[in-house]
């Protein structure tokens, strides 16, 4: 099988049905919770709070029979030392095509069905790593025409969509006044101290944020 081939198929077998079986005799609520958090799509233990948080959710939405709403909060764009930005590549569709093999998992049982949100945090992005607006303007119209494609491939109770951080307000200058707020307040609470950065934090600003002239020098 070619890489073509074995792409082709992956994708093709998100829209066929699964077999729900060793559901019976079992809540509803246990039977979702169960595949909501899956081994086989998790990498660690859940805290206790999220068990909580999570089963709360569960039974809320199947008592409304509502779909179950899952958030990816990311950055919203492409990290910019790689030849690929601004714009998406195979690693969002391997990650979209990831996802959806969830939300199909999910929805094998549970008929009102998945929507998964992607939250752009790209304001964020923009003001910490010094990202151009332009860049995350591609990134986010490169991601909804992904969407778009996929989404009819998928089954009808399973729905991609993605928001941005930026369209919560009306203006840029809003967010900039809440961080501002924030600022103020944690450093009177640490009598105008910055909090310490460990090593992790540093190699993570290093890695993402593009230095604009001058901010180096310190």
């Amino acid at each position: 099988m070619t890489a073509q081939e074995y792409i082709t198929s992956t994708i093709e077998s998100l829209g066929r049905p699964i077999d729900p079986r060793g559901t019976s005799g079992r809540s509803l609520e246990d039977v979702v919770y169960d595949r909501v958090m899956s081994k086989k799509f998790r990498k660690l233990k859940p805290g206790q709070e999220c068990v909580e948080l999570t089963k709360k959710a569960i039974q809320l939405c199947v008592a409304e029979q509502r779909p179950i709403t899952i958030f990816e909060m990311f950055g919203g764009n492409k990290l910019w030392r790689f030849e690929e930005a601004p714009g998406v590549d195979w690693a969002e569709l391997f990650s979209m095509v990831y996802f959806a093999k969830w939300m199909r998992y999910i929805a094998s049982v549970y008929e009102p069905g998945i929507e998964f949100v992607y939250f752009s945090q790209d304001i964020s992005v923009e003001r910490l790593n010094n990202v151009p607006r332009a860049e995350t303007d591609v990134y986010s119209q490169n991601m909804r025409q992904l969407i778009a494609w996929l989404q009819p491939r998928l089954p009808a109770n399973i729905r991609f969509t993605y928001e941005r951080h930026y369209e919560l307000f009306r203006d840029p200058s809003e967010y900039d006044a809440e961080i501002e707020e924030a600022k103020n307040e944690i450093l009177a609470a640490s009598g105008g101290k910055l909090p310490s950065l460990t090593e992790a934090m540093k190699a993570a600003t290093e890695l993402n944020v593009r230095l604009k002239p001058g901010q180096a020098d310190d």
